[in-house]
């Protein structure tokens, strides 16, 4: 990012563009990793969080309608 911005300042617009496809190359590198940690991680929490719920007993599963007054 900071090498982004000084490269900005300058008016080499080649410069400019080269330094922009950097940061994005870098963003996308980086969104790639937080999506795949958040994958694996989000399955084992949902599988135990499935188990806890089968478990509870005082868990009672309904459905309701809301009526306006």
């Amino acid at each position: 990012i900071e090498k982004t911005r000084e490269v900005a300042k300058g008016d080499d617009a080649g410069a400019i563009k080269s330094a922009i496809t950097e940061l994005e190359q870098a963003s996308h590198a980086l969104s790639k990793t937080l999506y795949e940690t958040a994958q694996a991680g989000g399955d084992g929490a949902a599988s135990s969080a499935g188990e806890t719920a089968q478990s509870d007993d005082d868990t009672i599963d309904a459905e309701f309608e809301v009526k306006d007054s």
